[in-house]
């Protein structure tokens, strides 16, 4: 079978197209959070992600936090109104229905 030796040729519908990851798929939503923009799953009621840029934790019920460097990462609004960090699934990585939102 193509594909089960590292020399073997893909059949040519494994290769990769010239938009590989398709308008509405994981790709595009990333560059558009990177671009600053806002996105969500087509199925989301209310809730939508967002990039959160570098910065420093500030909580003054524990000091020892308190201005340490945060990395960036994609923060989700929950339909309860809600910022929690998000972390991708299986179905999201793979899904082909992201769209941008206006918050």
């Amino acid at each position: 079978m193509p594909g089960d030796r590292p020399d073997a040729p893909l059949p040519p519908q494994a290769a990769l197209s010239d938009d590989p990851y398709g308008e509405n798929a994981i790709g595009t939503a990333l560059m558009l959070l990177d671009k600053g923009r806002c996105v969500a799953r087509s199925g989301w009621n209310g809730m939508f992600l967002f990039r959160v840029a570098g910065g420093w934790i500030c909580d003054t019920r524990h000091t020892e936090l308190d201005h340490l460097p945060t990395d960036a990462f994609i923060a989700m609004r929950t339909a309860q109104g809600t910022i929690i960090p998000w972390l991708a699934s299986q179905a999201d990585l793979l899904a082909d229905d992201w769209v941008e939102v206006i918050p």
